[in-house]
């Protein structure tokens, strides 16, 4: 789980999937939460760990060691997901509504589960999961998006 945003929303995001992640005793979950003041790292369950922050190369070691990734549907995060493969839930930020419609977009296409952070369910997410293919490993360059948000831009 990749949590940023602005807060609030990024600490009612980390808070509900948290609740959630804790109850599916049969899987591991990762939180990374995009805290940078200082360096923590502990277990709130035997299967959630919590880390504050990953430096760039643990991060991509943890990415690359995922079958999922939980993130917001920004463009940052939707090319790393291009770069690495990574199968994914997209949860866009409420009120950033370019998160919304790359969400929607990606999940309409079948390469995305999307959810909104008011109604997450992480076990129908993750239950879905595998009915979306994902970005092929280099299927896709960085132009591709840019097409996909100055269609959105033109309907704005």
């Amino acid at each position: 789980m990749i949590l940023s945003g602005p807060e609030p929303q990024r600490s009612i995001l980390e808070q509900k999937l948290l609740e959630q992640a804790m109850a599916l005793t049969d899987r591991h979950f990762t939180f990374v939460q995009g805290k940078t003041q200082g360096m923590e790292h502990h277990f709130v369950a035997e299967n959630v760990e919590v880390v504050s922050y990953l430096t760039s190369r643990h991060l991509n070691e943890l990415l690359l060691s995922c079958q999922v990734v939980v993130c917001r549907s920004g463009y940052s995060s939707l090319m790393d997901l291009a770069a690495l493969g990574n199968k994914a839930i997209l949860i866009p930020t409420p009120g950033q509504t370019e998160q919304e419609y790359l969400a929607d977009y990606f999940a309409d296409q079948g390469v995305f589960v999307a959810q909104r952070q008011e109604e997450i369910d992480l076990e129908k997410g993750l239950e879905a999961i595998f009915s979306t293919t994902g970005f092929v490993q280099g299927q896709l360059e960085v132009i591709h998006f840019k097409a996909i948000l100055e269609e959105w831009l033109s309907g704005q």
